[in-house]
């Protein structure tokens, strides 16, 4: 009986290896086939998978935390909800990111040769523009780095936001940010 415990557990434990593989390539709920007696009741990149591989067990793991691309979308979220088109801070802050003209001037600077070659340069305009303007968020939060927090504080307060994470408007960015990223998982 113990052996045979063992042995299923093994066998769960590497039937859950290839699922999870399976999760975070397809990233979308899937019943793998009926003669393995394995079902997933839920799967996805930024979430929980439930397996249940035979009446009575159920294995519940967390397989994939929030990552870079996430961060992005809540941020996007707090912004605008993801509106290309809106325009605030009287004017000076547009698109789904509400980007500054300073912070396209930031980003087309760190993109020069000699820094990040880049062929392309961004323009104000394309502050509206939904792929443009992520990409140019992408640019500044990465060569800024920092932990998500860190990277929120920056996006909202600039290059040295970090050093203003205690300030009330910052601080208040950072947790509407974190709380969006934690409401999608």
């Amino acid at each position: 009986m113990k052996d045979s415990t063992v042995i299923w557990g093994l066998v769960v434990f590497l039937i859950t290896l290839a699922v999870v593989a399976f999760c975070l390539d397809a990233l979308f709920p899937v019943t793998v086939e009926p003669h393995t007696g394995l079902t997933i009741t839920d799967c996805n990149i930024v979430g929980t998978i439930t397996i249940s591989p035979h009446p009575g067990l159920t294995i519940v793991g967390n397989i994939a935390e929030p990552d870079f691309e996430d961060m992005l979308d809540a941020i996007e979220w707090v912004e605008s909800k993801g509106d290309p088109w809106a325009v605030g801070d009287d004017g000076k802050a547009v698109g789904a990111y509400q980007i500054h003209k300073i912070y396209v001037d930031d980003v087309n600077r760190i993109t020069r040769p000699g820094i990040i070659t880049f062929k392309e340069r961004f323009t104000y305009k394309e502050r509206s523009d939904p792929e443009k303007s992520r990409r140019m968020v992408t640019i500044y939060l990465n060569h800024y780095g920092g932990t998500f927090e860190e990277m929120a504080a920056k996006h909202v307060a600039g290059p040295d936001g970090h050093n203003q994470m205690n300030e009330p408007r910052v601080k208040a960015y950072i947790k509407k940010v974190m709380e969006r990223m934690e409401s999608v998982k």
